[in-house]
């Protein structure tokens, strides 16, 4: 997701592997450039987030995603992660591992 990206982003160009303020400003700078060379970033409905976060299985973060494929009719596009064996809502789930990392 777009919030995982620039997480990660901040994590790296941080310090000692943490975020500072000024690797956020730049972790943003980057995922918005995506944006403008054609990424869609989507929201997902958040009364759909938490209907599927309460459900059980799924944390938040993983809950938005599985919510917007849920209202896009997407494929969503996971690892070999076992959370995403059994969800609240029907949508295509495509694997890119069969093994964890």
């Amino acid at each position: 997701t777009a919030s995982e990206l620039l997480s990660l982003i901040a994590r790296i160009e941080g310090e000692d592997g943490t975020a500072t303020a000024d690797s956020v400003r730049v972790a943003d700078r980057d995922v918005r450039s995506l944006a403008r060379r054609g990424v869609a970033i989507e929201r997902a409905d958040w009364p759909l987030v938490g209907e599927i976060k309460t459900a059980g299985g799924l944390s938040r973060g993983d809950a938005h995603p599985v919510a917007l494929a849920d209202e896009l009719e997407a494929t969503l596009v996971v690892g070999a992660d076992g959370e995403f064996d059994e969800l609240p809502v029907y949508i295509e789930i495509e694997r890119i591992r069969d093994r964890g990392v």
